[in-house]
């Protein structure tokens, strides 16, 4: 699941939808980044996230102060051992684009002028992004193919993706940066009220996940995210189900990865 492409100081991008076993999760409010400051100074950051809808619903949590460090560490201590927990993020300055985490995979490796990329659909992204003029001239006939003819060549890097990896799609939600300022996104202006708002959408998101896990728990059944079919729970299974895809590129979340969470977030 989800198309992720960035380069610092320049741009970041990703999809918005959401699957599960390659077919589309209808229902799922939360977006693949989110908008919070820090709490030392204030200043505006960006999160772009891909893999299994639990673990980003509670990062989204964390940025937004809604759970303590204590808590996000609990919550996953809980649920381990019961979903899919895998996760990668990209954390940017809102103002200059200026990355607060580590750099993910780049294509290509040893050439300039590519870009970084995290997700299902990633690796086809940052390569149209880079052979994207060759690509369009090579298929250019009366009018070249849709998801090639669009004028941002960022917009044209993730729809091809979508061509290829059934597991992204959706409005492309990017921001674009030069000389130290943001000069277009289409996921900009925030939103009055967003962070009031937001964080209500991811508290009712976080009941329900936490219900599921106490029914599963008292029956010690197995987890929605691991079941071929339970047409009973289907809520449930829009929450758990919601993954990423197997060549995604994602990381299993494990205590390590949690503590590492947390020291970024609170150095910003």
């Amino acid at each position: 699941m989800t198309t992720v492409l960035y380069i610092p100081e320049k741009f970041a991008a990703c999809d918005s939808k959401w699957t599960a076993n390659e077919l589309a999760i209808p229902g799922v409010k939360e977006n693949k980044f989110v908008f919070f400051s820090s709490v030392s100074d204030r200043k505006m950051y960006v999160c772009f996230m891909c893999g299994d809808h639990i673990p980003i619903v509670i990062s989204q949590a964390l940025y937004l102060q809604l759970i303590t460090f204590e808590e996000y560490t609990g919550l996953f201590t809980r649920y381990m051992d019961v979903f899919d927990l895998e996760y990668e993020f990209a954390i940017f300055e809102l103002d200059t684009g200026a990355i607060k985490s580590g750099l993910h995979p780049y294509y290509p490796p040893l050439k300039s002028e590519g870009a970084h990329w995290m997700g299902s659909g990633g690796l086809a992204a940052s390569s149209f992004f880079y052979h994207g003029n060759k690509i369009v001239r090579k298929k250019r006939r009366k009018s070249p193919p849709h998801h090639l003819s669009g004028k941002c060549k960022i917009a044209g890097a993730l729809n091809f993706a979508y061509s290829k990896d059934v597991c992204s799609g959706g409005k492309v939600c990017k921001i674009e940066w030069n000389n130290g300022r943001c000069i277009d996104s289409s996921i900009l202006p925030i939103p009055d009220n967003y962070s009031d708002n937001y964080s209500q959408t991811l508290v009712t998101t976080m009941g329900e996940i936490h219900e599921m896990y106490e029914r599963i728990q008292r029956n010690h059944v197995v987890a929605p995210s691991k079941a071929a079919n339970d047409t009973e729970h289907k809520s449930e299974e829009r929450l758990a189900k919601a993954k990423s895809h197997s060549e995604s590129q994602v990381t299993k979340m494990t205590m390590s990865r949690v503590i590492e969470q947390m020291r970024i977030f609170n150095s910003l």
